[in-house]
């Protein structure tokens, strides 16, 4: 395992990554100087996030990806309600979505609810449910 290391570092596609989260970092750091003042007033649970976003950067390879974790250590900033298992919580979730899975939700975020199921998703619904259908062929 050890030898594949160094010959993945030396691929283009790790210039790339390198070059991509290079620019994330800078950007993620820019972001929490301008909001020095609160930095040093940082809950454990805003510490938590906006650390595990940056982690999150480390090993994320999509750039649409990153947009969202850079956003997520800006808005986390403005968080001071928020739990220690909220912070627990959203870590995983921050780490763990896709930027689809992001931009799906995003797209949904005017719904109450989503209903997965086979029935028909063009169906009339109430307006507050997103239906989505699973076609079995």
């Amino acid at each position: 395992m050890a030898p594949l290391v160094p010959v993945l570092a030396k691929s283009l596609a790790a210039t790339r990554q390198q070059a991509r989260v290079e620019g994330a970092l800078r950007e993620m750091s820019a972001v929490l100087q301008e909001h020095a003042d609160a930095i040093e007033h940082l809950t454990d649970a805003q510490f938590k996030l906006i650390n595990e976003s940056v982690l999150a950067v480390l090993s994320c390879t999509q750039s649409s990806k990153l947009r969202y974790l850079k956003n997520v250590a800006r808005n986390a900033i403005d968080e001071i309600d928020m739990s220690d298992q909220e912070a627990i919580a959203l870590s995983r979730v921050v780490r763990d979505i896709s930027a689809e899975e992001t931009e799906m939700l995003i797209g949904t975020f005017n719904y109450e609810r989503i209903r997965v199921g086979h029935q028909d998703a063009t169906a009339e619904g109430d307006g507050k449910t997103l239906r989505l259908a699973i076609e079995f062929d």
